[in-house]
C-alpha cells in the first residue's frame, strides 16, 4: 500500500480530531470518561494505520484499542494522583505533571504499536510519540488551568480542546516518524 505522507497526515489528523471531540464529550461521563478517551484514540489510531500504513489483523486493532485504554487509565491516574502541586513552583508544577501524564500515555501507546506491528518497529517511533505526549501533556495541562481560571468554561467544553490537541499531536508523529524510520533502514 502506497499513500503519500501528506494523505497519511490529512487521515491521521482527521482520525485524531474526531476522536479527540467524541473524548473529550465522553470524558466527563462517570466511568466512560475512565475508559472511552483511550478506546477511542486506540480505535481511531488503528483505523488510520489500517487505511494508510499498514492493513491490521483483527488482534492488532484489538490489542491497540486495549493499551490505548490502559496507556490513558495510567496518564489519569499520573495526572490525579501525582502530589507535584505540593512543590510550591506554580504554574510549572501542573505543566511538569502533565508532561509526565502525558509521556507516560504516549510511551504505552507506541510501546503497543511498536510491539505489535512489525512495519513501525523502530526506536525513533517509540522516541518521538513518547516526546511529543510528555510536550503536548504539559501544555494541556496548562491550557486547562488557563480555560478553568480564566473563561469559565465547564467540562465537557473545555476537556474538547485538550483532548483535541494531544491526540492530533501524538496521532500525527506516526506517519512521519514512520517514514524517517523507514527511510533510516
Amino acid at each position: 500500500m502506497t499513500v503519500s505522507t501528506k494523505d497519511q497526515l490529512i487521515v491521521f489528523f482527521g482520525a485524531s480530531l474526531y476522536s479527540g471531540i467524541l473524548s473529550g464529550f465522553a470524558a466527563s461521563i462517570p466511568l466512560l470518561g475512565t475508559l472511552a478517551p483511550g478506546a477511542l484514540f486506540g480505535f481511531w489510531l488503528a483505523w488510520a494505520i489500517d487505511t494508510t500504513i499498514h492493513p491490521l489483523q483483527f488482534r492488532q486493532v484489538a490489542t491497540l484499542v486495549a493499551s490505548a485504554t490502559v496507556s490513558y487509565i495510567i496518564a489519569l491516574i499520573i495526572s490525579v494522583n501525582f502530589p507535584l502541586r505540593e512543590l510550591n513552583i506554580g504554574m510549572w508544577s501542573v505543566a511538569v505533571q502533565g508532561a509526565l501524564a502525558g509521556g507516560a500515555g504516549a510511551f504505552g501507546l507506541a510501546l503497543s504499536t511498536v510491539a505489535t506491528i512489525p512495519q513501525l518497529r523502530s526506536w525513533q517511533l517509540l522516541f518521538a510519540m513518547s516526546v511529543a505526549g510528555a510536550a503536548l501533556g504539559g501544555l494541556c495541562e496548562l491550557a486547562a488551568m488557563y480555560i478553568l481560571f480564566h473563561t469559565g468554561l465547564v467540562e465537557p467544553i473545555s476537556n474538547v480542546p485538550l483532548f483535541m490537541s494531544w491526540q492530533i499531536g501524538v496521532g500525527a508523529t506516526l506517519p512521519l516518524t514512520a517514514k524517517f524510520a523507514n527511510r533510516a533502514k
